[in-house]
């Protein structure tokens, strides 16, 4: 048992490169991590400032997107409110070719009034279609009225339908619900819808007005959010930044991935935000929801994003406007260098770990030798101490007295539970017991004879002359009877099988 000091020392021996190696190391990445978190946040600060601006830029565009909205229903306040229904339809079939012509993004216009009467413009292959919901001869139908742009007469047709109010129409009962406020013009904005005549999502804005005899109309605007999907996939922000525009619920408005959503066949509950593509966005999401517009780190998959959240104040209050941008498009350079700085750092702390191992090594190899030798000093005691009994042992050399000793020092060198020495007998058909040892109990027993023709595998392994080693002579079709007859009575199925000859011819085991 090695000694107090002799602990110390190996245990010193070996902490002593490993406490040298971890100061370099920690030196290292302290000076390395102060650069580097130095450079990072300038260029975050940076990068959020970029998107900022371009927050501001996008918000800017989408107000100017939808403010034909605005324009149109102020205008059609004005020129709709007079006593003659028919010349304020004419009117509003005016105001929508013009705009229809004029603005891309509008897709349609729509006009109700309070008696449930509904009048629609839209375009139609290159032209115009006038609509008006009419109910003749007890038939509902869409009366279509095509014109050219100029407003000449191209065709007309009439459409049957099912009973048709708008009165019941989201878009009017919202419009009533938000009454014109004292000086303002209070739009309600319905979430997007599938447009199926034009394949595309859009948009409805529509507001309420009193005419000068009293009636009540609704007018709504449609706008389409195609082009405002274009222009938001088509802006450059950093180098993979990415931009789109959701309600408060995930539900995506315009942007990223829009095109794709097409589809889900306009069910609008699935134009979501998806987890597997866009979980930047959602976190994004979740963080404005809980703090408030503002810029943000999100670390999704081993990287770092740059985000912005905004609500969207000038178009509807319940969308949002996130825009993300990896770390890496802006930190590039920090990251370069930093790089840089990790590779000489490694070289360093490779060298420095080398040397560490070297001399860990060296003292461990000095320790396994000094083990080993002392190992080999006691075996060679042990094995020197079992031959001096064996030597020692009266008449040794005398064939008509046993020699317990041997079967004893064997036992105690294999540390087994039973050994014996077998005699073949000069007819070569048996194996006579000289000297069996139980070493659990103590005791010798002799006089057991093996036969040729019960145990046939037994003497052919003999005839061999081969050392063998059996781990379970029970699975052993050689030494199978051997372990019901001699072992099976010590619980025993480990078997080691020495022949013992004389001049190479077997003469026992």
């Amino acid at each position: 048992m090695s000694s107090p000091s002799n602990r110390r020392w190996q245990i010193a021996q070996f902490l002593a490169p490993i406490f040298g190696v971890v100061l370099v190391i920690g030196a290292i990445i302290l000076v390395s991590l102060h650069n580097y978190h130095s450079t990072r946040e300038g260029a975050i600060q940076l990068s959020r400032s970029l998107l900022n601006s371009e927050q501001r830029y996008i918000t800017q565009e989408v107000s100017n997107y939808l403010s034909p909205a605005r324009s149109s229903s102020v205008v059609a306040k004005d020129l709709l409110n007079g006593p003659d229904i028919d010349k304020d339809v004419i009117n509003f079939m005016l105001l929508g070719r013009s705009v229809l012509k004029n603005v891309p993004q509008v897709a349609s216009f729509y006009l109700a009034d309070d008696e449930g009467h509904f009048w629609m413009m839209a375009p139609r292959d290159g032209n115009y279609e006038e609509t008006t919901y009419k109910i003749e001869n007890g038939q509902h139908v869409f009366h279509h009225e095509i014109r050219d742009s100029e407003g000449r007469f191209v065709s007309e047709d009439d459409l049957k339908t099912d009973p048709y109010d708008p009165r019941g129409q989201n878009w009017y009962l919202g419009a009533l619900k938000k009454e014109q406020q004292p000086g303002k013009l209070s739009l309600f904005w319905r979430d997007p819808v599938p447009y199926l005549s034009t394949n595309q999502f859009i948009i409805t804005a529509s507001t309420t007005f009193k005419t000068i005899d009293g009636r009540r109309m609704v007018f709504a605007i449609n706008i389409a959010l195609n082009q405002l999907s274009h222009f938001v996939n088509s802006l450059k922000i950093g180098k993979n930044g990415q931009a789109v525009i959701v309600d408060v619920g995930g539900h995506i408005i315009a942007g990223h991935n829009m095109e794709a959503m097409r589809a889900a066949k306009f069910d609008t509950t699935k134009v979501k935000l998806d987890p597997a593509t866009q979980s930047v966005f959602i976190r994004a999401l979740n963080i404005f929801k809980i703090q408030g517009p503002g810029t943000g780190l999100v670390h999704i998959k081993d990287q770092n994003y740059v985000t912005i959240a905004s609500a969207m104040a000038l178009a509807k209050k319940s969308w949002v406007l996130l825009i993300n941008a990896p770390e890496s498009d802006f930190a590039n350079f920090a990251q370069i260098v930093q790089k840089q700085n990790i590779y000489f750092s490694l070289i360093v702390i490779v060298l420095s770990l080398l040397l560490a191992v070297g001399f860990i090594y060296q003292g461990r190899r000095v320790v396994f030798f000094q083990k080993r030798l002392k190992k080999g000093q006691k075996k060679i005691r042990e094995e020197s101490a079992g031959l001096l009994a064996i030597a020692n042992t009266p008449s040794l050399l005398n064939p008509e007295k046993e020699i317990p000793a041997m079967t004893e020092v064997l036992a105690e060198r294999a540390k087994a539970k039973r050994t014996s020495l077998w005699r073949l007998l000069p007819d070569g058909q048996r194996l006579l017991c000289e000297d069996m040892f139980d070493r659990t109990e103590d005791i010798h027993g002799s006089g057991i004879e093996l036969a040729k023709h019960s145990h046939p595998a037994l003497f052919e392994c003999l005839r061999d002359s081969q050392l063998i080693d059996v781990p379970n002579a029970e699975e052993d079709d050689r030494f199978r009877s051997v372990q019901r007859v001699v072992m099976r009575t010590i619980d025993s199925s480990h078997l080691l099988f020495v022949p013992i000859l004389d001049q190479h011819n077997p003469v026992g085991l």
